[in-house]
């Protein structure tokens, strides 16, 4: 009877380390995908949080008298996309750009005047069409770490649903009613055509909608002229879509921002830039580099390792050594019991 009672407590205290060898496993394998989840989703753009150095390093303010109005985005050394109707009334010589840096009131970045205007000719101020525009600085943008070109879309249509997943950026209101110092991002999810026209009466074939049924994370009022940005269904780089242009209110339930439909001005866009002088090559994300080109800063390699797509060498590798000593330690317990 004695060894029978033994082995009953060793069975249950085999059952009991399994459970727990279990459970560290569980956490060990999943700790840094809630947390990096987590970050994203904080509620504090509307429903975003901020943003961290060098994850958006496209992304501008243009500024009327050093205050900030729009956002933007860096397409090459000589040009900043952003939304007609943030410039549509406003000379060249009253815009400057604040570029490689998240925080406007550290004043840490690099500002560019802004040589000529160049707005979309077909833009309506009344219905938001074509609401894009081009930015020529006076002095050539100098690429960093904090400072690169975004991608943009090829000049053909994709179904919504192949760009997933997305993300909009910039300083505008937040839930306060107040312009954050620190860039805000938040990621939302595109909305069918259809669907949000049924919902947003105005909706022309140039744009697209991004956001939630439910509301709760949006652009607001300052981000516009921002790059609404994607991953494509072959890359993981990302992509801008789309320019925040205009919405009904601001992260309200079946009431998904409005965007500026990208893939069809980039016709213009390269037209526009030719004539000026200044000619701008459109880079994708999908063609082949040679070897002598310059790396693409853009590429899935960088980018995942901001977004832990793909774990950093170090901490996988200390990961996998706390896994190995656990379990060596649980399974000499297990051993010494079953020997008893």
């Amino acid at each position: 009877m004695p060894s029978l009672g033994r082995a009953r407590r060793a069975g249950e205290m085999i059952t009991f380390y399994i459970l727990l060898l279990l459970l560290i496993f569980n956490l060990a394998g999943s700790g840094e995908r809630l947390w990096q989840r987590h970050k994203r989703l904080k509620p504090q753009i509307i429903g975003g949080s901020d943003a961290r150095p060098g994850v958006w390093p496209w992304q501008v303010s243009v500024q009327k008298g050093r205050k900030h109005v729009c956002g933007g985005s860096i397409l090459d050394n000589w040009w900043v996309l952003t939304a007609a109707h943030c410039i549509k009334k406003v000379s060249a010589d009253h815009l400057s750009v604040e570029m490689g840096t998240i925080n406007l009131t550290h004043q840490a970045g690099q500002r560019h005047r802004v040589a000529e205007v160049r707005v979309h000719p077909d833009f309506n101020f009344s219905v938001f069409e074509a609401d894009v525009a081009l930015l020529q600085v006076k002095d050539a943008i100098t690429f960093s770490d904090s400072q690169e070109p975004v991608l943009l879309p090829p000049g053909t249509e994709a179904k919504s649903t192949f760009w997933a997943p997305c993300f909009v950026i910039g300083w505008g209101v937040t839930w306060k009613e107040r312009r954050p110092a620190i860039l805000q991002e938040v990621e939302v999810e595109m909305v069918d055509w259809q669907r949000c026209q049924s919902w947003m009466p105005g909706l022309t074939q140039n744009m697209l909608c991004a956001g939630f049924v439910e509301g709760g994370r949006d652009a607001c009022q300052g981000d516009s002229g921002g790059p609404l940005m994607c991953q494509g269904p072959e890359s993981e780089s990302w992509i801008q879509i789309g320019i925040v242009s205009w919405g009904k209110g601001c992260g309200e339930p079946q009431r998904p921002g409005v965007y500026t439909m990208l893939s069809k001005y980039i016709d213009w866009i390269q037209n526009t830039t030719s004539l000026a002088g200044r000619p701008y090559t459109v880079r994708q994300a999908n063609s082949t580099k040679s070897s002598t080109e310059a790396p693409d800063l853009n590429s899935p390699a960088k980018r995942s390792l901001i977004f832990g797509r793909q774990a950093d060498t170090s901490t996988n590798s200390g990961t996998c050594r706390g896994r190995a000593f656990l379990s060596i330690v649980i399974w000499r317990i297990l051993i010494k019991i079953i020997d008893k």
